[in-house]
């Protein structure tokens, strides 16, 4: 019978055997140990047993910054004790080619090319909607016929039950998106019934606007920063480039030097989701923090890439989105922000800021990136007061009629 302290060595050599660095490793340690403190019987479960633990012990977790690190954690335990991952991985090696199924998603990437879709969305979209048909149709056969809602459903429900709400939204987003293009060849039935299946990115928050965070836990989040090392002052720059700018943390994670015209003072944003390219104007607080990072702190050495891992993050060079999630997250947990779901909340923030000020939902579509303004709409959490405002230019008559 292992000791707690066994199974915390063993679980700490686990994550260096995956590349983890220290300060990654301290962090799911402490979150295992107190997982096991409170449930110390499930260090001697099976498999089966200790995985039904794991997904107790994530569900009864508040959704703070941190249910995220913590449930990662626990996910990794139930890996090192069994060998195995923690969720099916679809891999597309495993399946043997379908001709029709290829050609139905070299048509989708087509048709998401001539709406304007940038190239990366295009080879995600098309991957997700790939992963679609070859899970629910390889077997059985191709044709645009059975792609119906209950085939939908059974995939996101049944199929994909293990991945996070977060991630069903993602996928339900991409069906979404092949609906459109089935309608546009002849199959508008089953595509509109698809398309109103109530699974949307933003249901993760139980059916309400999407999160926000308040004017004064963003302020908070900016000033914790240690602008006097390399991390803080990296952490502290691409923080500012999605809550002041609007910027998603792929864009963060893509920018280049020669992106920012600094006699002009306009940061320009390419390959993004949307295929345009937009300038944006750098306020006094982002440009000076990126002057900070970059003149005092970035790597001389690091190539193009504007921001570059450091501090024993994995890889060289260029930092990856996910990296500026764990990076942003981990600063927001430490600054004591409960109320804090993702990068995007910073994204969604500026655009309420901006429809709060008065700014119209056109500009504010364009300052994100997107092609459609329904997309912005989604945003959009306009506060009460706005609200009133807009009904006291309405004549009295029409108010009371």
């Amino acid at each position: 019978m292992k000791t707690l302290k066994e199974e915390i060595t063993g679980y700490w050599e686990f994550l260096s055997a995956r590349g983890n660095s220290n300060l990654v490793k301290r962090m799911y340690c402490n979150r295992l140990r107190t997982f096991l403190e409170a449930n110390p019987k499930v260090i001697n479960e099976d498999a089966e047993t200790l995985k039904a633990s794991v997904n107790t012990y994530i569900d009864s977790l508040e959704t703070t910054s941190g249910k995220g690190v913590t449930s990662t954690a626990v996910r990794f335990y139930w890996s090192y004790k069994s060998g195995k991952p923690f969720s099916p991985h679809y891999r597309q090696s495993d399946y043997e080619a379908d001709p029709s199924i290829d050609a139905e998603v070299a048509a989708f990437s087509m048709y998401l090319r001539s709406v304007g879709i940038s190239d990366a969305s295009i080879r995600d979209r098309s991957n997700s909607v790939r992963r679609f048909l070859y899970r629910m149709f390889h077997e059985k056969g191709f044709s645009r016929s059975l792609v119906t809602v209950e085939a939908v459903r059974d995939f996101l429900s049944v199929d994909q039950a293990h991945l996070k709400q977060t991630s069903k939204g993602g996928m339900a987003t991409c069906i979404r998106r092949y609906a459109r293009f089935l309608s546009t060849v002849g199959y508008e039935r089953n595509a509109n019934a698809i398309t109103r299946l109530p699974i949307a990115t933003y249901q993760r928050h139980g059916g309400k606007l999407p999160g926000c965070i308040s004017d004064e836990d963003y302020r908070h989040l900016v000033e914790s920063f240690n602008t006097s090392c390399e991390r803080g002052a990296r952490d502290r720059a691409m923080a500012l480039c999605m809550g002041n700018l609007g910027l998603r943390g792929s864009d963060v994670a893509k920018l280049r030097l020669g992106n920012i015209d600094w006699m002009q003072g306009v940061l320009t944003v390419r390959d993004s989701k949307s295929a345009s390219v937009r300038n944006i104007p750098l306020d006094a607080e982002t440009g000076a923090a990126l002057e900070v990072y970059v003149v005092s702190f970035r790597p001389s050495s690091a190539g193009e890439a504007l921001f570059v891992v450091t501090g024993g993050e994995r890889g060289s060079g260029g930092i990856m989105p996910n990296q500026i999630r764990g990076a942003i997250t981990l600063a927001a947990e430490k600054a004591g922000i409960a109320d804090f779901h993702g990068t995007h909340t910073l994204r969604r923030s500026v655009a309420t800021r901006m429809i709060n000020d008065g700014v119209g939902i056109k500009v504010i579509a364009d300052v994100l990136g997107h092609e459609q303004i329904t997309t912005t709409m989604g945003y959009l959490r306009v506060n009460l007061t706005s609200l009133r405002k807009v009904a006291a230019l309405w004549p009295q008559e029409v108010r009371h009629a």
